[in-house]
């Protein structure tokens, strides 16, 4: 049996956990077959969309983080339209963390801007 191919309905266990493994590692180019049927084509199609969704989620939060943290663009946020569960408290507590960090960042740009101006009224809320 040494060499021969699981048929279409069978897991591959090898391929399965070199798989599991590469994703582990953060390597989320990483694949099962999409042309199984069956059982095994349920687990590996499944697998395929964990793994899709991994990859777009982190793709969305290095643009995020790159508009935000790079360009000055403090409105972009992560879209969590899509996401269900844990994936969209995922994105939603990437989120709060700009909201969390960008508010100070407004708030001190806006009182500078005003003591700039001659207006020494304004104060910031802590």
């Amino acid at each position: 049996m040494t060499g021969r191919q699981p048929s279409s309905g069978s897991v591959n266990a090898k391929q399965l956990l070199e798989v599991l493994q590469a994703v582990k590692r953060g390597d989320f180019s990483a694949r099962m077959p999409s042309d199984r049927t069956g059982m095994a084509g349920k687990i590996y199609d499944t697998l395929n969309e964990i793994i899709e969704l991994n990859e777009q989620t982190t793709k969305e939060m290095e643009e995020v983080a790159q508009e935000v943290g790079k360009e000055g663009k403090t409105k972009r946020r992560a879209s969590a339209a899509t996401a269900q569960g844990a994936w969209k408290t995922h994105v939603e507590t990437f989120n709060t963390l700009i909201d969390d960090l960008v508010r100070p960042v407004t708030e001190v740009t806006s009182v500078i801007g005003s003591v700039a101006n001659g207006d020494l009224s304004k104060a910031m809320s802590l």
